[in-house]
């Protein structure tokens, strides 16, 4: 968002200097990522900000009124934005309709026709302030609809009246195949999807992004219409990826602005163009002004407490006062119990209404909980909306000690409207009330409940002992504690970013300045941080693997009936979900091979070769003293799988489980080949006469095979696939030793690469026992990176790299040279290796 320093000085009198003024914005606003000076000819200079704002405030910064708020509350100043000259709305004869037939899209619509206009140029002034901030100037009406946007944020639009067919705007979807041409003469194609502006018979815009070339502004034009609404972003931001077209209107539109902002943008549209044309004889209409449902100002609580609490400062109450007066937040200090019976007593007998919103039907409508809902609201605390969430938000209080404030609830035996709940929907979902409660009211004293009585069709006050609603009570709740006093805060109809108590202190913190908090010792004792040796060993892990050429996934926890049919596992053997994601996951994993084969189900359409892996937790039932209990283990598996051939895949995988190992010390491997008859809980996965069962020493630790081919089949898989899958806690006790620091050489290592053709029962370990035996001090580091088994199991390679380094000086290719050879006669005399450099 490009920002005019000048501009800003007309709302606000006394600013800082440029670079002061980027610096206050970037401490406690929005960030300036820049800031140029700029000359026009004949004009004075000006400053330009590139403002970065982020989308919880494009609500209300990206305009030059919301930039210039935040300037004159971080310079303690007021600002000051003049008012729209008088309009005077005397045009009769040219009547304008406007229809919404989409208003889940179109949440406010105003519309007015301005007669007797004269497209022109613009004057100067005008022409300047767009180009400085890098605008065209295209004529006096379109440059007007973008000045108000850059100052108010609001987006505007100008059609010409008489290319409107039937003087009819309609606010409706496209339809399938429907074309328009927009103003830069692009063509697009339309669907259903897509919200446009259009008339008895054509579209005049796509709504929200642009406007269309068919009741285009030119010079012929005398009569316009003027045009500010408020669209859901959602579809605005979809419509402008799916056509490719990002405008400043999208932008606004698709972060959400208010729809209050539509009617103040419109007449100060409408004054400027009245000024633009002071010399013509021009008539204004009335507004025309749909808008289906106006919101009710949002009001919130704020515990002085909790500011000192979150902030770890304490800022007086004044001076929070003061901060959010600042910034066009209305502030009052109150007792919310006080307030609320207040407030009660002087909505009886408003009209009931059932299914009434808190905030579009309040307060001239009310249903038993929108009622108590909308009295603590407007008090500062904000409660649930439905009277069985109200039930379980409160305390519970017996009947003896209710107090004036306390909610009441009952069972009417379906006597208001027929729907009895006895689960929470949307406080703490899963809490229940075996009895139900339907209705609910708030207690006065004395005995009295206030409530809306559906047999009254009003708000009323009567006896809590014979009012019929409350022949069947459920019980008592108390709303707020013993701390009533609070401040409760009207918050500005631009800030739909501020929704919450947190949202509020972070306003206050931001202009009390976070440099103004101290840093604090943590209270209480504090301990060193424990190494967790598990995370440690996955990182390293997945980096090792990653470096073999594998690719980390990442999936549910979760299984259906559909993987165990594929699997041929029971569901006797799975944990149950009590309320599992979708009807197709309602089982804990029992393994990760069952998601890595659907994954590799899916990435066969992409590629013809794959390596994936996975490492995360499996859940199964143990049996405990006639009791089932749940248990987790973390595992480690991997999946390789090759379109064509995949002969040499399970020699590949045993590769690449020997590099993890020998990278991780874990040396005495070793693979029980062929003759595994393993527990594995997936062990109907595998082809056991093509599988191995790993050891280390005696204890199994994992497994490496070929999958069953049934399997694979029930996949979808026709391919040949090769796994391994380790128990990832037993490879954690193996790996975690005591490690002695070592201080590093600070001299260069020379590296050198042997391959070595082995004897088939030959093991890693043992070649690597003769490197460093026979290299000695000078050889720091031996990393196997290769190893080539072929399908006859006759033959057997292992590649390492060899990483020599002194201590104590640089070493020679002369020394290093001669104690590698060294190494080679050693291997290939004394124990009959073949090696080759």
């Amino acid at each position: 968002m490009k920002i005019s320093y000048n501009w800003l000085k007309e709302y606000v009198s006394k600013l800082p200097k440029p670079e002061k003024l980027a610096e206050l914005l970037t401490m406690h606003s929005v960030e300036v990522e820049d800031v140029k000076e700029v000359r026009l000819p004949s004009e004075k200079s000006d400053f330009v900000f590139d403002v970065d704002v982020l989308p919880n405030r494009t609500h209300d910064c990206l305009s030059h009124i919301g930039i210039a708020r935040e300037c004159a509350a971080l310079t303690g100043q007021t600002l000051s934005v003049k008012e729209s000259a008088k309009i005077v709305e005397n045009l009769k004869e040219k009547d304008l309709k406007v229809e919404i037939k989409n208003n889940k899209l179109c949440s406010r619509y105003i519309g007015r026709v301005v007669d007797g206009i004269k497209v022109e140029q613009s004057p100067q002034w005008l022409k300047k302030k767009l180009e400085i901030l890098g605008q065209k100037s295209i004529n006096n009406i379109v440059d007007a609809t973008n000045y108000i946007m850059l100052e108010t944020g609001q987006p505007l639009h100008a059609f010409d009246f008489e290319k409107i067919a039937q003087a009819k705007i309609v606010v409706r979807s496209a339809n399938k195949g429907e074309k328009i041409t927009t103003l830069d003469n692009e063509k697009y194609e339309l669907d259903k999807d897509v919200l446009v502006i259009a008339d008895a018979k054509d579209p005049l815009a796509i709504a929200g992004v642009k406007g269309g070339k068919k009741a285009e502004i030119d010079n012929k034009t005398k009569t316009i219409v003027l045009e500010a609404a408020n669209f859901i972003p959602i579809n605005i931001r979809k419509t402008s990826r799916k056509i490719s077209l990002q405008t400043e209107a999208s932008v606004r539109f698709e972060n959400e602005i208010s729809p209050e902002l539509a009617e103040m943008a419109i007449d100060r549209l409408t004054a400027l163009i009245q000024k633009l044309l002071s010399s013509k004889k021009i008539e204004i209409g009335e507004k025309v002004d749909i808008y289906p449902r106006r919101a009710n100002p949002f009001s919130m609580g704020l515990k002085i407490k909790n500011v000192t609490e979150l902030l770890g400062v304490e800022v007086p109450e004044k001076e929070i006062t003061n901060i959010l007066q600042l910034l066009d937040f209305k502030v009052k200090k109150i007792d919310t119990i006080k307030n609320v019976l207040k407030l009660a007593k002087n909505l009886e007998g408003t009209p009931y209404k059932y299914g009434a919103s808190v905030t579009y039907d309040a307060p001239n409508h009310f249903d038993c909980s929108s009622f108590t809902s909308y009295l603590f609201a407007q008090s500062g605390i904000q409660i649930p909306r439905m009277s069985i969430d109200q039930y379980f938000y409160g305390q519970p209080v017996e009947k003896k000690d209710l107090k004036p404030g306390d909610l009441v609830f009952s069972n009417t035996k379906e006597m208001i409207h027929g729907v009895i709940h006895y689960q929470s929907k949307e406080f703490i979902k899963g809490l229940k009330e075996k009895e139900g409660v339907d209705h609910c009211g708030l207690y006065l004293g004395a005995g009295k409940v206030i409530h809306t009585a559906t047999s009254k069709e009003k708000v009323v006050i009567e006896d809590l002992q014979k009012a019929e609603h409350f022949k069947n009570l459920r019980g008592f709740r108390r709303a707020v504690s013993t701390e009533n006093s609070l401040l409760i805060v009207e918050v500005p109809f631009g800030r739909i970013d501020v929704r919450n108590e947190e949202d509020l202190i972070e306003e206050i913190g931001r202009l009390y300045g976070y440099g103004k908090i101290k840093a604090q010792k943590p209270l209480g004792l504090v301990r060193p941080v424990k190494q967790n040796n598990s995370l440690i060993l996955k990182n390293k892990t997945k980096n090792i693997l990653s470096g073999a050429g594998m690719t980390e996934v990442y999936n549910f926890s979760f299984v259906g009936d559909k993987d165990l049919e594929k699997t041929g596992d029971s569901s006797k053997n799975y944990i149950e979900l009590a309320k599992p994601l979708s009807f197709d996951l309602q089982y804990l994993r029992r393994d990760l091979i069952t998601s890595l084969l659907k994954n590799t189900k899916e990435n066969f359409k992409y590629t013809d070769n794959l390596k994936l892996f996975n490492i995360g937790k499996v859940y199964y039932k143990s049996e405990s003293k006639n009791q089932s209990k749940a248990n987790e283990k973390l595992m480690l598996a991997g999946i390789l799988g090759q379109k064509k051939g995949g002969d040499e895949l399970f020699y590949e995988a045993k590769g690449i489980t020997d590099i993890l190992f020998n990278k991780l010390g874990i040396t005495e491997l070793w693979y029980d080949s062929f003759k595994v008859t393993p527990e594995w809980t997936e062990k109907k996965l595998w082809d056991l006469s093509k599988s191995a069962e790993i050891k280390v020493g005696n204890e199994e630790i994992g497994l490496v095979g070929e999958i069953n081919t049934a399997v694979l089949s029930k996949f979808g898989i026709k391919e040949k696939v090769v796994a391994f899958n380790f128990d990832f806690e037993k490879i954690l006790k193996l790996e975690e030793k005591e490690l002695i620091y070592q201080k590093p050489s600070k001299y260069p290592a020379i590296i050198r690469d042997i391959s070595i053709l082995v004897n088939p029962e030959d093991k890693v370990v043992e070649v690597m026992n003769v490197i460093n035996r026979v290299g000695g001090e000078l050889v720091r580091d031996v990393d196997l990176f290769d190893i080539y088994e072929g399908p006859t199991g006759e033959q057997k390679n292992f590649a390492f790299h060899v990483i020599y380094q002194s201590d104590e000086r640089t070493l020679t290719d002369k020394e290093v040279e001669a104690v590698h050879n060294k190494i080679i006669k050693e291997l290939e005399t004394n124990i009959n290796w073949e090696t080759r450099k």
